[in-house]
């Protein structure tokens, strides 16, 4: 894990990065890693300690002062490991060895780790520590491409790539169209520091209308030290302007709507209309308490024997 820079000449690296004392010494190879963002790596330390009875082992970063691991070995317990968040301590006696990894990289993980041992059994203690092994984490650029169209009456247009959350800050942008070059109309923005460290910047190429109009290819290539090869991000420019369209899809969109409404409106209305001059039915006109009234004369002539009623309300039965 991670890109480690190993020098020609081992054994004149080693000298270099050995700290001895009587008969230990300390040495961490390599001296420099290169990771990215996000990847895991290994940082290695040896030692050379004779007859071991107790030893500590101390993981600490140089700007900070910060101590990471703290670890005590003795010859019964030959092995041993401990983590902490991100972070995994492994030592071996036996092999005299001891690793710090650290996992998901930050970029503010960038720094020189040591690794100091200190031998407290036999007697008289001894520490010495190595010259360190510098952590260097980057992080690639991601790259977006798009089109606008500014608020402006003359309705100018633009490309816009933007390279983001990218570290060490040097990068390089390039504008083709159709395959060439394009060394006029581009504009870098500022160079702007993220939170985490990283960066981000906007380069801008400027269309005129005669451009926009006409069927090209464009692309932003973005180089970076963290590639193997330049990011490409296409785009296609029609030869119809999305701007007009844009409106008069707007126009025609609203037309309908319009029509639509009062087509609605205009049938409500006739049917209102139609109901107004409508002649009432005889039974609409017709007296309620009328109706009443002779609903009951009906069902008892219906029910009973036909007969003839007086002035005075006496019943007479018809001849037969």
């Amino acid at each position: 894990p991670g890109r480690q820079e190993q020098t020609p000449n081992s054994s004149l690296h080693l000298s270099v990065l050995s700290g001895e004392c009587s008969n230990l010494s300390v040495w961490q190879t390599p001296s420099v890693i290169t990771a990215l963002k996000g990847e895991t790596v290994n940082i290695n330390c040896s030692f050379s300690a004779g007859n071991v009875g107790q030893l500590k082992i101390k993981w600490k970063r140089n700007s900070t002062g910060e101590v990471r691991y703290l670890y005590v070995l003795s010859s019964n317990e030959t092995n041993s490991s401990s983590s902490e968040n991100r972070l995994t301590h492994v030592s071996d006696v036996a092999k005299n060895t001891s690793t710090l990894i650290i996992r998901d990289l930050h970029l503010r993980d960038s720094d020189l780790y040591i690794c100091e041992v200190l031998l407290q059994i036999p007697p008289p203690i001894r520490k010495v520590q190595g010259k360190g092994t510098y952590l260097k984490v980057e992080a690639r650029p991601r790259v977006e491409l798009r089109a606008e169209v500014l608020p402006s009456p003359n309705g100018n247009k633009q490309l816009v790539c933007v390279s983001q959350e990218f570290y060490p800050p040097d990068i390089q942008i390039s504008w083709f169209e159709d395959g060439k070059l394009i060394t006029n109309e581009t504009h870098n923005g500022t160079l702007q520091h993220n939170i985490d460290g990283s960066f981000s910047i906007t380069s801008i190429l400027k269309l005129s209308a005669s451009d926009w109009n006409e069927t090209k290819n464009y692309s932003c290539h973005v180089n970076h030290s963290t590639l193997s090869a330049p990011i490409i991000e296409r785009i296609s420019v029609n030869h119809h302007d999305p701007g007009n369209f844009g409106w008069l899809w707007m126009i025609i969109t609203t037309s309908i709507v319009i029509l639509v409404v009062g087509a609605v409106v205009v049938v409500a209305l006739r049917k209102y209309s139609a109901s107004k001059t409508k002649p009432p039915s005889p039974r609409e006109i017709t007296p309620k308490a009328e109706q009443g009234a002779r609903e009951p004369v009906q069902e008892a002539t219906s029910n009973e024997e036909f007969g003839i009623y007086t002035l005075l309300g006496q019943r007479l039965p018809l001849p037969v």
